[in-house]
């Protein structure tokens, strides 16, 4: 089920404003599990549904929870994009599957490069994207949340 932001924090409504705090000021260290990872190098006019797609040809359906985009303002992605994966053996899959590797019909001479993302986690990802969501009224922008696992589509807002 791919659901939006506003959606997801329904969700996670049960949770105390001190777990989710705790939540969010996690960062990735050397003993922390990997789940989120920045994928960089992407062809700038990629979206959510193309880039999902990439990662699930790759590695498979379901194994992505979190994708967030950033775009530049006007019409292209930024080129580089945060992803959660829902367990860290996924996110080394994903790893080891695409970096170094090549997007799928770009003509550029980029490989996907991929790095571990400061925040770890769908929850302080989520809660980091809520500016996101506040600040704009552009739906390719708003980070794809799944839930439940499932593949294919990508849901706005």
């Amino acid at each position: 089920v791919h659901i939006g932001l506003r959606a997801a924090r329904g969700a996670f409504a049960h949770l105390t404003a001190d777990s989710r705090a705790m939540m969010c000021n996690e960062r990735a260290t050397s003993q922390a599990v990997v789940t989120t990872l920045v994928f960089k190098n992407m062809p700038r006019l990629f979206d959510n549904a193309v880039l999902l797609g990439e990662i699930e040809n790759a590695v498979g359906k379901g194994l992505v929870d979190f994708l967030l985009l950033p775009w530049d303002g006007a019409s292209r992605n930024m080129g580089y994009a945060f992803v959660n994966f829902i367990d860290g053996h996924s996110a080394r899959r994903a790893r080891a599957s695409m970096d170094g590797s090549y997007w799928s019909g770009d003509a550029s001479a980029k490989a996907v490069k991929i790095v571990d993302a400061k925040l770890q986690g769908l929850l302080p990802n989520l809660a980091a994207s809520e500016r996101t969501i506040r600040t704009t009224q552009k739906s390719f922008v708003h980070p794809l949340v799944v839930i439940g696992g499932g593949g294919g589509g990508a849901a706005r807002k």
